[in-house]
């Protein structure tokens, strides 16, 4: 048991230890390929990207600067990236002979990309982000299970090792997985708050991963072993999970 505890003592430095990092993670960004369909050539001077909580936009602040945030933009091509986004978006460009307004518009991925397209009179924003990118609901939780899985199959496979268990065990692991992370992403949200859901879902993974390997394998588990064994699966998933999850996502 005192070799389980210092194994759970390095677990809980090195992922702490990750976490300094994450503000050197990947941020939110956009890109933006322009094209013209305009009656005469016209010359790109300067831009902002604009930023509203309302999708009247009566009420919007630009983009600025802060680090690596901040709006690029070229004569073909625009690009930028924040700490966080508000809901809606609009970019305006100072072209040679007049100021054009795109449509209001919204990102559905965590790296999107766009065609701007320029007219006469004004600018049309269309999102052509393709589906390795998408970061929707559904495509984040299939990396996210698949994930899950690998660092608690890992942790469980060591465990297991150590205290001379049988390897079949992993598929009780698999199974627990298999439950409670859709209960997770798709059950608990609807119940409660963010931040809420994500403290109970953990949570009731962390009981029901133990129950699932002292019900299925109660010949090698006592409560304690059980407890543990969740304990650190859950944990090791969680934040480097998360951690990784977020860097596959922006990449």
């Amino acid at each position: 048991m005192r070799l389980f505890r210092c194994l759970l003592l390095l677990l809980i430095l090195f992922t702490l230890h990750i976490s300094l990092f994450a503000d050197a993670g990947p941020k939110p960004s956009m890109k933006f390929k322009l094209v013209y369909k305009t009656s005469k050539p016209v010359k790109v001077i300067e831009g902002w990207q604009l930023e509203s909580k309302f999708q009247a936009f009566n009420v919007f602040d630009t983009l600025i600067r802060r680090g690596p945030q901040g709006f690029n933009l070229s004569q073909d091509k625009a690009s930028s990236v924040s700490y966080g986004y508000d809901d809606y978006h609009k970019i305006a460009i100072k072209f040679d002979d007049r100021v054009r307004e795109s449509n209001v518009f919204q990102d559905e991925s965590f790296n999107s990309s766009y065609e701007l397209t320029v007219y006469d009179d004004r600018m049309e924003v269309k999102d052509v982000t393709s589906f390795m990118k998408d970061s929707t609901v559904m495509a984040t939780f299939i990396k996210a299970l698949l994930l899950t899985l690998a660092l608690e199959l890992l942790v469980a496979f060591i465990y297991l090792k150590l205290a001379k268990k049988p390897l079949k065990i992993l598929l009780v692991v698999i199974l627990g997985n298999l439950f409670t992370v859709p209960m997770l992403w798709f059950v608990f949200p609807l119940m409660l708050n963010i931040g809420s859901a994500i403290l109970a879902g953990e949570l009731f993974a962390f009981i029901t991963e133990a129950l699932f390997l002292l019900t299925l394998s109660r010949k090698w588990f006592k409560p304690g072993g059980a407890f543990l064994l969740s304990f650190m699966m859950n944990l090791l998933s969680l934040l480097i999970g998360g951690l990784a999850l977020l860097l596959m996502i922006g990449f």
